[in-house]
Formats: structure tokens, C-alpha cells, sequence
């Protein structure tokens, strides 16, 4: 299993006052200390947040809470990535959608059919398809509308959003 490198990615809040920093977690409405560093026993405030930040990321991992871990998977010969959501749901990419990872937080939608985030920009919820390819209109050739790898998306000519191959098939052309 692969871990992104973003700290946002990882479960808990990280604060500082004047004489300690604190990492906080929140679970079914409860605030909880997970642990606390005293700033008189580092050398500095960025030493306390160093640890503090490694600590996080270690029990985030520890406590399955880390957002958008994911797998290489190697098929034939292409290579590309499980990436995992709320309740070990995942969603598949090509390895050179690694920077996706990263820059979004990835859930599913309410159908478990799309992989979804927030756009940071428009404030609007898109899918992968919208973020990467900027729309919607494209079509899963394998049907698997979570299977977001470039061999299996194709650009729909029909401007219908999302239809799968065995709908296009059916259009009467006329």
C-alpha cells in the first residue's frame, strides 16, 4: 500500500499554543486528544511539529484513516493504480494521474458510481472525467464507470453524458 505525501490526507487536526502542540481527532461528534507535545522539550516549534506531523501520519495509517491510499497494479503490461475511498471502496487510474491523488480528495458518489471531488475553484462537486478531461461526455468502454483509465475512456460523439458501449449500440442511426 502507497500513501500520498499530502498531510491533509491523513485523520486529525494538528494546533499549537503557546506551551504545547496538540493533535485532535473527531469521531461521531466527540473531540478526542490523540497525543500533545510540549513545547519545552524541542528545540523549537518546528521540531514539535515535525514529530507532531509524523506521529499523525503514522497513527492515521495504524487507525486505517488515511484519505486516497492507494496500489500499483501491474496487468500484461500496463500498470496503474487502486485508489481507495471511504470504506475501502476504490476507483482505478493511470499511473500518470498519480498528481490527482495528491491535489483532491477523492469519495465516491451517492450511487457508488463515480469518482467524485470538490472542484477548488467552482466550490462544485466533479467527477474525475470533469476535473481531468474538463466535462462529463465521455463513455466507459468497459462499462465500469469507475475504471478511469485512459484505455477505457472514450470521448462520446452521440453527446449524451456517460451512456456505456452496449447503450451506444442500440442508437438507431438514421
Amino acid at each position: 500500500m502507497q500513501y500520498p505525501t499530502n498531510i491533509k490526507k491523513y485523520a486529525g487536526t494538528i494546533s499549537k499554543t503557546n506551551k504545547k502542540v496538540i493533535i485532535k481527532y473527531k469521531t461521531q461528534g466527540r473531540i478526542f486528544t490523540v497525543k500533545e507535545y510540549l513545547l519545552s522539550d524541542y528545540k523549537s516549534l518546528e521540531d514539535a511539529m515535525k514529530e507532531a506531523t509524523e506521529y499523525k501520519k503514522k497513527w492515521s495509517v495504524v487507525n486505517n484513516l488515511v484519505k486516497n491510499k492507494y496500489e500499483t497494479i501491474e496487468d500484461n503490461s500496463s500498470k496503474y493504480l487502486k485508489v481507495y475511498t471511504k470504506n475501502d471502496k476504490f476507483f482505478y487510474i493511470d499511473e500518470d494521474d498519480k498528481d490527482y491523488i495528491e491535489s483532491h480528495n477523492w469519495n465516491l458518489s451517492n450511487n457508488n458510481k463515480y469518482a467524485m471531488s470538490l472542484d477548488y475553484e467552482t466550490k462544485k462537486k466533479m467527477t474525475f472525467h470533469e476535473i481531468k478531461y474538463g466535462h462529463r461526455n465521455i463513455i466507459h468502454i468497459n462499462r465500469d464507470t469507475l475504471d478511469n483509465r485512459s484505455e477505457n475512456i472514450e470521448i462520446n460523439k452521440n453527446n449524451n453524458k456517460n451512456i456505456t458501449k452496449e447503450k451506444e449500440s442500440t442508437v438507431a442511426i438514421t
